[in-house]
């Protein structure tokens, strides 16, 4: 009888995914809400359409999500997670760097693929493949992840707009992004693993089913 692999403990690479996390919304995500009413007094910019090009950003990471799931589920996540912790400081440069509302559009588009691959779409995948039965208490804790990026960035990202402008200030997130994510994620994420196979003749999950289930 071959022995059944116990799932790993929560520890050291589980901290790294948390930091990552937060690190990850606080910049490509509540940065924006905390800084659209600056960048509106400095562009010209109708706060409404400045949200606008962020929520352009979330649309494109919606979609690109199929894609990443599927890197995911073949592949591992490794690469993907650490090319998302590159493309999400590119996509902010192009927003430091945008003459216009289009291009500042273009650089959330950038920054919301990037999302796709860092944020809790990705994140909560690991989880599920690494810790397996105790998959639960590691998704609460990576949930924490959420709130405690804006308890901690909003204050950072307010702080540092009282002693620069809108553009330096999304410079210096992006060059924090790209120097903590990228080695957090290199090293603590697994470079493959099995991929999953889809049996037809399983049952799918509906809403109403989840809902019934007592576990």
């Amino acid at each position: 009888m071959t022995a059944v692999q116990a799932p790993p403990r929560l520890g050291g690479r589980l901290v790294a995914l948390f930091v990552g996390q937060v690190t990850s919304w606080g910049i490509l995500f509540y940065a924006l809400i905390v800084a659209s009413p600056a960048i509106a007094a400095d562009t010209g910019w109708p706060v409404a359409l400045v949200t606008l090009s962020f929520s352009s950003g979330l649309i494109a990471s919606a979609a690109a999500g199929v894609f990443v799931g599927r890197w995911l589920d073949e592949r591992g996540p490794r690469l993907i997670m650490t090319i998302g912790s590159v493309v999400g400081p590119a996509g902010l440069i192009v927003v430091v760097m945008a003459p216009n509302l289009a291009v500042f559009t273009i650089g959330w588009v950038i920054a919301g693929i990037a999302q796709s691959a860092v944020l809790y779409q990705a994140a909560f995948t690991v989880i599920a493949r690494r810790y397996g039965a105790r998959r639960r208490g590691a998704m609460t804790i990576l949930t924490l992840a959420g709130g405690l990026a804006s308890t901690v960035f909003a204050p950072v990202v307010a702080g540092l707009l009282t002693v620069t402008d809108w553009r330096t200030t999304f410079l210096i997130l992006a060059g924090v992004l790209i120097v903590t994510t990228v080695p957090l994620h290199w090293f603590s994420l697994e470079r493959a693993w099995t991929p999953m196979t889809h049996d037809d003749n399983v049952q799918a999950h509906t809403v109403s089913t989840v809902v019934r289930t007592r576990h």
